[in-house]
């Protein structure tokens, strides 16, 4: 079925590409934020407000980010998910990483 001039490859590329962007965007915020953030928030150079309120300004900057490309991951999934008719791989062990990434959405 083709939809708005964009063949069945197009639309998978397009919702992996937003899927795995999702992700990415996601998970290495949260990296930076645990590796390079807080550690920083540790240091006993700066005082206790200026850290906090540093923190809460990068922390302001990302959850909009986090809660978007939390969104944009779970929707572009369930996309794929219908779109290709992957509900039976729920059903199988070997697809054990597929309740993982639903759990953890």
């Amino acid at each position: 079925m083709q939809r708005a001039g964009l063949s069945d490859m197009d639309e998978a590329a397009i919702a992996r590409a937003i899927h795995v962007t999702a992700v990415v965007n996601r998970i290495g915020g949260a990296a930076m934020a645990n590796t390079v953030l807080l550690p920083l928030m540790r240091r006993k150079g700066a005082p206790a407000e200026t850290r906090l309120a540093l923190l809460e300004a990068v922390e302001g900057r990302f959850v909009w980010q986090a809660r978007i490309a939390t969104v944009l991951a779970a929707l572009s999934g369930l996309y794929m998910i219908q779109r290709h008719d992957l509900w039976t791989c729920f059903a199988s062990p070997e697809f054990w990483w597929m309740h993982v990434m639903l759990a953890a959405g």
